[in-house]
């Protein structure tokens, strides 16, 4: 996977960080997770409520990907 701070948009960014949350180790996915939230704070401040709210509140993977395509 890509580092955090190579997404340049809230959509590439979210569905990035659904993937990290399936698909990286215990580890790794703790440093992706910090990083993408730091960069969603320094870089995107209006989409930080919800990326939280997708890194601490997880569904499962059926639930948030479908969250998603009803918001955009």
């Amino acid at each position: 996977m890509r580092n955090p701070f190579q997404y340049k948009t809230r959509f590439g960014l979210y569905q990035a960080t659904i993937r990290a949350m399936d698909e990286l180790s215990t580890t790794k996915r703790a440093w992706w997770l910090q990083q993408a939230l730091f960069h969603c704070d320094r870089d995107f401040p209006d989409f930080s409520v919800q990326l939280r709210e997708l890194v601490y509140k997880p569904a499962t993977l059926d639930d948030l990907t479908r969250s998603n395509e009803i918001k955009h």
